[in-house]
């Protein structure tokens, strides 16, 4: 097995976790082959973050003995922590599509361990015996579609498995597995799947990065009409789509002016994966209410978000935590080709501690007595504005650090914008 790179504090945090998910896999509790099971499970809906409406929300409840209520097999614990996923409405044209769903597997970070290890692969005892290694894939990412048909990905409504295989060039195939049906296998032989081969464009980004600076995240991604599969792949970021696509551009705009007297100065790599790297930043058609708009916005995590990892050190101050850029005209909050940047605060409901907050302004929420707030510098030379901010905290449960990225959180008639705070996910409205 290949060591954990434990300089950096991302996999320093994670050894541990690794260390039982092998555990699982030496028991043999992983799938055997691609194809969808027989047994349906249950369907609840309910409230999921990472997608903008209940009335379109799902929750999965695993029917296996193995299973847990409310998670999907693949991404186990991390199910509903929305910065791992993503959630959009496709774009057609210059219209939305239906919505559709990628949640990232809780195994993401050591992906290519399960097929680079020997030892890992003759643990699985329930794939077939002599599986050859360039036939043995790894379950990546589960896609849900809330009803629509997206054929240049195959993808179909209800659930489809995402698997990975033959690193390092890559090699990708979308398994239907049907409107009930979740079980998508952590590790199965390629050959018995039936659906699209899809391309891989594996991008290793030079500048001295190890596999902790690729962020264990899924996104959807757009380009020249197309979207498609953005997704972390051993030391490496994979672009996946249907034969022949091409992806996205690298961000070019500006530079963020991020302000170090809280967090300490970066490392290169920090300072570097947060610009060069996809999935650490977020970047899409923004929508104006009720089609996708012009501007292509982007958001960018302070390179060192991931080092908050409690609550109090947000309160009474405010933490600059993202910036934002659009790349023509301008969008709410003031956004335009300047960043602007993005600030976190945590203050009693009893008392507003957070600096310049108008005493008028309604809050969201309040988390166990506290208020969060977001401020917002613009580039532009704007007057801040503050925004109440909604905090889910994950703190109590056993799941990979939640990493220091930013998303945005597509709804109907405009965007919002997810982040890290401490180990909790911040929602700024």
């Amino acid at each position: 097995m290949k060591g954990v790179d434990m300089r950096d504090p991302l996999a320093h945090k994670t050894a541990a976790v690794l260390m039982l998910a092998t555990v699982g896999v030496a028991l043999g509790t992983l799938g055997t082959t691609a194809k969808p099971r027989s047994e349906a499970v249950a369907v609840n809906v309910v409230s999921r973050p990472e997608c903008p409406m209940d009335s379109l929300d799902i929750v999965p409840k695993d029917s296996s003995p193995a299973g847990t209520p409310g998670q999907l097999p693949l991404s186990g614990p991390i199910t509903n922590i929305p910065e791992f996923h993503d959630c959009q409405r496709f774009i057609r044209g210059k219209a939305y599509d239906s919505l559709y769903a990628i949640f990232a597997a809780f195994r993401l970070p050591w992906l290519n361990l399960f097929l680079d290890s020997m030892q890992l692969r003759d643990s699985i005892k329930r794939l077939p015996p002599g599986t050859p290694t360039r036939f043995v894939a790894v379950g990546a990412a589960t896609v849900y579609s809330y009803g629509g048909t997206y054929k240049p990905l195959g993808i179909q409504p209800g659930f489809n498995c995402l698997y990975l295989y033959s690193p390092p060039q890559w090699r990708a195939k979308l398994v239907p597995s049907g409107p009930l049906n979740d079980k998508c296998d952590p590790v199965a032989d390629i050959r018995n799947a039936n659906g699209l081969d899809l391309d891989v464009h594996p991008s290793a980004i030079a500048g001295g990065l190890t596999a902790a600076d690729y962020a264990p995240v899924a996104r959807w991604d757009f380009a020249q009409g197309t979207q498609y599969i953005s997704i972390k792949c051993g030391a490496a970021w994979c672009e996946i789509g249907p034969r022949g696509f091409t992806g996205s551009q690298r961000y070019a705009g500006a530079s963020p002016k991020w302000d170090y007297t809280i967090t300490g100065v970066p490392t290169p790599a920090e300072l570097h994966r947060i610009l060069s790297v996809k999935g650490w930043h977020d970047a899409q058609f923004l929508s104006t209410g009720t089609r996708p708009g012009p501007a292509w916005g982007t958001l960018i995590p302070h390179p060192r978000l991931g080092i908050f990892d409690a609550v109090a050190q947000f309160d009474n101050r405010w933490v600059q935590v993202a910036a934002a850029v659009v790349d023509r005209g301008s969008y709410k909050f003031g956004l335009s080709r300047r960043p602007t940047m993005i600030y976190l605060c945590r203050t009693n409901a009893a008392a507003n501690g957070c600096p310049g907050v108008p005493p008028a302004a309604k809050p969201c929420p309040a988390e166990a007595g506290f208020l969060w707030w977001g401020k917002l510098e613009s580039g532009a030379g704007r007057p801040p504005q503050y925004r109440c901010v909604t905090r889910r905290d994950h703190s109590g449960a056993l799941i990979p650090p939640i990493p220091g990225v930013t998303r945005w959180r597509w709804k109907p008639h405009d965007e919002v914008i997810w982040m890290r705070c401490a180990f909790g996910c911040c929602e700024l409205s």
